[in-house]
């Protein structure tokens, strides 16, 4: 039988910020530029040829994303048939149960070294802070999907090894990879992208480690040349997903005579 893979090109998801262009954290990798290339709340009526939607936006000053204060547009939302992933940043608590409601799924940052979170996020928050929220919404039910972006901290690797070896004994059906992108206007735009090598052993890593679970490439990555040694890699160390792969990635899986599905919703919808 054929290896099977999943190329994603999420075209039927819409990005909404709740907050607008509003952030009150700048990350370094960020800045806020991200924001920029979502729709807002008052553009949700015009999508209607969309059939879910990717609920994210600004975070506070303690990394949350206002999901309380928004939860009558999303539960809005729920009843008029949009699939939701929910991206929640640090919620509270209490607002978990508010998340089951209406979330399919939810996307989640997970950082595991404390200069990281100090350094790009400056945030009052701990490594057991991240864990233990995660921890929580699983224990609770959510369809939780840990995102990890490689070199996050300005391109250099701190923390993807621990955060892949924490999760292998966590309930997560999937892990999502991501890899830091310099992107003009944050604080880190001239910083080098993470070497293809030091990809290529994360990449073999995750799989090894996690090898129970689904194992996503995911939209965030350099382009060009960069983009396609990734997918390769990603390809060879049998990933489930790859989002938006770069087209010689997508021949080579062809050469291979791999089952291709391809699918148009967010990689975090099943």
């Amino acid at each position: 039988m054929n290896r099977k893979i999943e190329f994603v090109y999420p075209v039927k998801t819409q990005a909404i910020s709740l907050t607008g262009g509003g952030c009150g954290l700048k990350c370094k990798h960020c800045g806020g530029v991200y924001l920029n290339f979502m729709k807002t709340k008052k553009d949700i009526d015009s999508l209607k040829d969309k059939t879910s939607l990717l609920i994210s936006g600004g975070s506070d000053s303690f990394g949350r994303v206002p999901i309380r204060e928004n939860i009558d547009l999303l539960r809005k939302l729920k009843k008029e048939g949009y699939r939701l992933n929910l991206h929640t940043g640090l919620i509270d608590e209490e607002d978990i149960d508010l998340v089951k409601e209406v979330a399919d799924t939810v996307s989640f940052d997970f950082l595991t070294d404390e200069e990281t979170i100090k350094e790009v996020y400056g945030i009052p928050k701990t490594p057991q802070d991240y864990y233990d929220i995660l921890e929580l919404m699983l224990k609770k039910g959510l369809n939780v999907i840990p995102h990890v972006t490689i070199g996050i901290l300005g391109g250099k690797i701190k923390g993807e090894y621990d955060a892949i070896r924490l999760l292998k004994n966590l309930p997560c059906k999937e892990v999502i990879l991501l890899i830091f992108v310099p992107t003009k206007g944050t604080e880190y735009e001239n910083r080098a992208p993470v070497s293809i090598s030091e990809v290529e052993k994360i990449l073999y890593y995750a799989r090894k480690i996690l090898r129970d679970k689904k194992l996503t490439l995911g939209c965030l990555r350099p382009k060009g040349s960069y983009r396609y040694l990734t997918d390769v890699t990603a390809i060879n160390n049998s990933f489930d997903k790859i989002v938006m792969p770069n087209i010689k990635a997508k021949v080579y899986a062809k050469e291979l005579h791999m089952e291709i599905i391809e699918k148009e919703e967010c990689c975090a919808l099943e």
